[in-house]
């Protein structure tokens, strides 16, 4: 022991340790020198920082995660939207097929339908609006249709449209026996198919 004023110094738990001793904040042990109150705003302001950063460190992890969860949606919609795309697209491409498979097939039949119709006209048999074999609701499709289907020169297309434009001059339809509530409409129909075929002529 070095005796008096020495052993106190030395003995005085605030000389002997870096921290205060456990429990000591808790006792409210002088602090004349305001080392501790010093120590503990520093470690208040450390604990601050560091839980400061760790919720901004969160916050931005959170944030990533969320962009990638929204990337990922987005990726999905427009997959999904691309399908159906693509579905929509190959219904309509073998629903245009399959109109154009008919479309032949009439176009085909159409022909044999008309001379048949027109040897019972020619032998004065009343007719309906129901009963012509239009060409098609659209006035020359049927026509088209062969010219396509037959492969045939410019001269041989030549004499076919004439062929067709004799058939539906209204003339000719106004030797036939038409039924007289649809004469009419089956004149007016015939004039409109007539200029389609002759506008086949002038091009």
């Amino acid at each position: 022991s070095l005796g008096g004023w020495a052993d106190k110094l030395f003995d005085d738990p605030f000389m002997n340790a870096g921290e205060p001793p456990r429990g000591t904040e808790q006792r409210h042990m002088p602090d004349p020198t305001g080392f501790w109150a010093r120590h503990a705003r520093r470690r208040q302001a450390q604990d601050s920082e560091f839980e400061g950063a760790a919720s901004s460190f969160r916050r931005a992890r959170e944030a990533r995660e969320e962009e990638e969860r929204q990337r990922r949606r987005l990726a999905e919609e427009a997959d999904r939207a691309e399908e159906l795309r693509r579905q929509k697209a190959k219904e309509e491409a073998a629903q245009a097929a399959q109109r154009e498979v008919e479309r032949r097939k009439m176009a085909q039949a159409y022909e044999p339908n008309y001379l048949a119709f027109e040897a019972k006209a020619k032998q004065r048999v009343e007719v309906s609006y129901d009963s012509i074999p239009w060409p098609s609701q659209g006035g020359s499709s049927a026509f088209v249709l062969e010219l396509q289907s037959k492969g045939l020169g410019d001269e041989e297309k030549r004499k076919l449209v004439k062929n067709w434009s004799r058939r539906w001059h209204p003339d000719t339809w106004a030797r036939y026996k038409v039924v007289d509530k649809d004469r009419e409409r089956v004149l007016s129909r015939v004039e409109e198919i007539s200029k389609k075929i002759n506008s086949m002529l002038d091009s």
